[in-house]
């Protein structure tokens, strides 16, 4: 009888990534409570184990080119997601206001706990292409990886290199607008979230 092997799997979230989606499916200042999200994450992805955030906080130099509104709404979104026991890969806004450290954080991270063997599966919650050489390699190490995207941040790529698949959708704006170019491979779940009761939204205009 086989070696019964014991899953392990963490989750790294691309919270910035997230974000700039959102913001194209909700009114300026409206963002998901992350931490309502989390519990539909574990049960689709039967189990997590360990939840691993990256994210910026944006200043009042960011104010100026986004509008307060805009940055309010993503430094709550940031600390929605950080709860106890949830790891948080802190990146920085540079002079030139751009966001630094995070892609790398999570990339690094992963190859990092691939190698160390702390994981055997893993997750990544993010549509940035940026992360298909990491995924190639711990892939290569022979983990098994998971995908999951929001339906406008969804990655083509990664959802077929993964094993199990989550597309979340919004309005059904994922579903209406499939065409070839961005078909999922036929075993993705595709939930959509809208109308969803565990799942909050939140506005900073009204607490």
């Amino acid at each position: 009888m086989p070696n019964k092997v014991n899953v392990s799997r963490c989750i790294y979230i691309d919270l910035s990534n997230i974000y700039g989606g959102l913001c194209k499916l909700f009114d300026v200042g409206v963002y998901i409570d992350f931490v309502t999200l989390m519990p539909l994450l574990d049960k689709e992805f039967d189990g997590i184990n360990q939840f691993k955030v990256y994210g910026a906080y944006m200043g009042q130099k960011q104010v100026a080119k986004h509008g307060a509104d805009f940055v309010r709404a993503q430094n709550e979104f940031v600390s929605s997601a950080i709860q106890d026991g949830v790891y948080f890969g802190k990146g920085h806004i540079s002079k030139d206001q751009k966001e630094k450290g995070v892609d790398m954080r999570l990339g690094v991270d992963m190859v990092n706990d691939a190698h160390k063997k702390t994981y055997t599966d893993f997750i990544l919650f993010s549509g940035d292409a940026d992360f298909q050489y990491p995924v190639d390699i711990i892939k290569k190490m022979g983990k098994s990886f998971h995908y999951c995207g929001f339906a406008n941040r969804y990655h083509p790529y990664f959802a077929w290199q993964a094993n199990i698949k989550l597309i979340l959708d919004y309005h059904k704006m994922f579903v209406n607008s499939i065409n070839k170019s961005n078909k999922p491979p036929d075993d993705a779940v595709i939930i959509d979230l809208y109308g969803h009761q565990d799942v909050k939204t939140k506005s900073i205009n009204n607490k």
